[in-house]
């Protein structure tokens, strides 16, 4: 994952984020993030992404349009699990779009 990836996906919860990538520069964006950095950051986060039944991923788990179509929440996850389970440009997009097709 890279520090901009990390640093979007965090945006939320800037205590985290400061306390993580503080010390980094603008410049350092592209920069290659070490895992245990990645996984202590996404540990503490309170994010929580969903699966929804129309195979995306989501922040948000209600969504009028989608509920009138039927769509259901199938699986909620920390932030950390959907990072494992997705990666890191799955759970960015999410944090860019509101959602990522899986």
């Amino acid at each position: 994952m890279k520090l901009w990836q990390l640093s979007a996906v965090l945006g939320f919860e800037q205590e985290i984020s400061d306390r993580y990538l503080g010390t980094y520069k603008r410049e350092d964006g592209q920069k290659e993030l070490d895992e245990f950095i990645i996984e202590k950051a996404l540990t503490d986060s309170q994010l929580r992404y969903y699966v929804a039944s129309n195979n995306s991923l989501r922040l948000m788990p209600e969504d009028l349009y989608l509920q009138g179509q039927g769509v259901k929440i199938i699986e909620i996850l920390s932030v950390l699990d959907a990072y494992k389970k997705y990666g890191a440009d799955a759970i960015t997009e999410v944090v860019d779009y509101g959602s990522y097709n899986l």
